[in-house]
């Protein structure tokens, strides 16, 4: 998740200065996603955890 992180800042910063990066851009969009759906599986994941501890 870390790393995830710290691309989409990298990233967010190469943009600042490259606005018309149409390829990064579509990078960064890719990484926002992956990190959506991260949280959204430990999320799960976290609610499976707590099923079975009960």
């Amino acid at each position: 998740m870390k790393n995830i992180i710290k691309k989409i800042i990298k990233i967010k910063k190469h943009l600042k200065r490259n606005k018309k990066d149409k390829h990064c851009r579509i990078g960064l969009m890719k990484n926002i996603n992956k990190k959506k759906k991260y949280i959204k599986y430990l999320k799960k994941k976290a609610k499976m955890a707590e099923r079975y501890t009960r």
